[in-house]
């Protein structure tokens, strides 16, 4: 539960390029217990908070029409995320030869592992334009309190502004409800390395309940 006051001191806006190195930070830690990585680089948190901040660095560096936005308590990045637009989701020849430096210090399983992974969300991505929405996470200390739902309605309100369609994937079932209030629907479930994923799309200016009570 929140503390008294405490979402009404919270700010979401667009991240400050020196908020990178942090903002990247909060969603590898955030990310490093998901079923998705665990599967993928295993089961040790650090380990996978290590690989995930590493492969978000290289995200945030290479990734084309990129929008990230943070959620912040006095200063301090509490939640972060981004969003890819423009068919930046699909990287080309270019993002992909410069992302293949990580994979010198990568082991060779987890290069493996990743590859099937990314492949598997890449083939279901819409062809219809789009936002492209995460990586999403709010630091775990601060997780339950409605941080994410600020996030998703500041999120939401910039793509019914401009008028975007939206489409993320997820390995959480209770992030498939959080998503689902702000106008995601399942398009797809399916197992990746014997993880349960959600693929979910949001038509631009979806009524939802949360846009609802935004209104």
């Amino acid at each position: 539960m929140s503390e008294p006051g405490e979402l009404a001191r919270v700010e979401v806006g667009d991240m400050r390029a020196e908020e990178r190195a942090e903002a990247i930070a909060v969603v590898a830690r955030a990310m490093s217990t998901s079923p998705m990585p665990r599967a993928v680089i295993g089961p040790d948190p650090a380990r996978c908070r290590r690989h995930l901040s590493r492969f978000f660095t290289r995200l945030y560096q290479v990734a084309r029409h990129q929008r990230p936005l943070v959620a912040r308590l006095e200063g301090r990045v509490i939640a972060s995320t981004n969003d890819l637009v423009g068919g930046a989701c699909r990287f080309g020849a270019r993002e992909r030869l410069r992302a293949l430096l990580d994979v010198v210090v990568t082991p060779p399983p987890i290069t493996v592992r990743s590859l099937r992974w990314l492949a598997e969300w890449e083939r279901r991505d819409p062809d219809a334009p789009h936002s492209h929405y995460g990586p999403f996470g709010v630091e775990p200390e601060f997780q339950g309190r409605g941080i994410g739902s600020l996030v998703m309605a500041e999120y939401t309100r910039r793509l019914d502004a401009a008028d975007e369609h939206a489409y993320l994937e997820t390995d959480k079932p209770e992030n498939v409800a959080l998503y689902g209030r702000f106008g995601f629907e399942v398009v797809e479930e399916a197992e990746v390395l014997g993880v349960a994923n959600w693929f979910m799309w949001r038509p631009a200016g979806a009524d939802a309940p949360a846009t609802r009570d935004r209104a």
